[in-house]
Formats: structure tokens, sequence, C-alpha cells
């Protein structure tokens, strides 16, 4: 009998190591996926906060065309954000001149300029940008997002320009070419690169920063790189 006793602890034993080795080797798929849908999540509350911008400045919804993968174009970046993390080492060091600048940069989102925690994000998302990172049509289902792969891109290319006028008769009349970059969080913060444009001579490159609460992610800061 305690033989018997011995031989089914035993067994059950194994059965919980089994267990364990699969849900390590499944760890990664679901630590995986949660990033993906918070990713996703990240984005669409960005888009939300644009759409609610268009509702309320032109009284219709935007339609937002991103780019499946656009790496060449997002790479062109990576100095202007290189200059940020230089310049905000710089103040946290005390030097007035980056001081200025920063402060310039930041105007719109104080709140974040301590927080140095952002600063490996922003090393991370700089040595990104040269990398391919395509995406999936996983956006927000209140969105009008439409997919772009580079074949239905360059149909709107003519040289060096890109036809707007073709894009706005394929689209809305109210509707942007959006790039994004890979989103970088520590669980707490999240940072990503994004660049709309609408027109030849409207667009806007920006650093987007986000904190999470228990009510999910809220933008707490946009840094301007560039505008069309």
């Amino acid at each position: 009998m305690n033989r018997f006793v011995y031989l089914n602890i035993n067994s059950q034993i194994d059965f919980v190591k089994k267990l364990l080795v699969f849900i390590l080797l499944l760890s990664p798929a679901i630590v995986l996926s949660q990033s993906q849908d918070e990713k996703y999540a990240v984005y669409s509350n960005y888009l939300r906060n644009i759409d609610k911008r268009y509702e309320e400045n032109s009284k219709g919804n935007c339609t937002f065309v991103v780019r499946i993968s656009s790496k060449d174009e997002l790479k062109d970046n990576r100095e202007s954000i290189a200059e940020i993390a230089k310049a905000w080492q710089s103040y946290l060091k005390g030097d007035k001149a980056s001081a200025s600048d920063l402060l310039f940069e930041f105007r719109s989102s104080m709140s974040i300029i301590n927080d140095t925690l952002f600063l490996p994000l922003i090393e991370k998302l700089r040595d990104d940008l040269s990398k391919s990172q395509p995406l999936k049509s996983r956006f927000a289902s209140d969105l009008h997002v439409f997919m772009l792969t580079y074949s239905e891109y360059s149909r709107y290319l003519d040289g060096y320009n890109f036809d707007w006028a073709l894009f706005h008769q394929t689209y809305s009349r109210y509707s942007e070419l959006v790039e994004f970059s890979n989103v970088f969080s520590d669980g707490k913060r999240a940072l990503f690169y994004c660049a709309r444009q609408y027109n030849p001579l409207g667009g806007v490159g920006e650093l987007i920063f986000y904190y999470k609460d228990q009510n999910g992610w809220h933008l707490s800061g946009v840094v301007n790189l560039w505008n069309a």
C-alpha cells in the first residue's frame, strides 16, 4: 500500500514537472501576445485622439491609411531622435543651453522630462528604426483604418512625388497616410514614433509618450520632430 502511494505521488510530481515545462515553453508566446495586444491598444488610443480632433474641427471622421512597412522612411529620423536623447541627458546634468532647447521641445510635455526611465526606451527606438517592423490589421474596430502594402503605396508615386490627388480619390477627403515605429515599453511607460501626412505641405513627425495606470494607457506627451 505504501509503495502504491509512493508511486502515485511520484507520478503526480512528474505530471506537475511536465506541466511546468509546458507553461515555460508557452510563456514567451503568451507574453508576446499580450505585448502585441498592448502595442495596438497604444496605436489605437493615439489615432483615436487624432480622430477626435477631426470630429471637432472638420465635423467628420478621419481615415487612417497605415503603411504595413516603412523602414526606409522611418530610419531618416534616427538622428533627430538621438539629438533629443542627447539634449535630455545634458539637461539632467545641468547644462543650461540644453535646458532651454529641451524645455522648448517638451513645452507641452513637461511632466515627463524628469522621468529618466524614458531614456533607455528612446535609445531602443532609435536603434530599431533601421529594422523592418511589419504591422497587421489589429487596430481598434471603431477606427477607420486601411492597411497599405508597398505595392499599393508605390502606385501613388511618380518619381519622387506622391500623388495626393489620387490618394484622396481612393480614400476620403479626411485621410492621413500614417507610419508607425515599433512600440517600446517597460510596462508602465511606452514610447513610439509616428509620421502622419495628408497633403504635400501638411504633415508631422512625432515622438509619442504614454503612461499606464489601472485604467489602461494614457497619452502623456508629444514631441514634434518635423512639420511639413
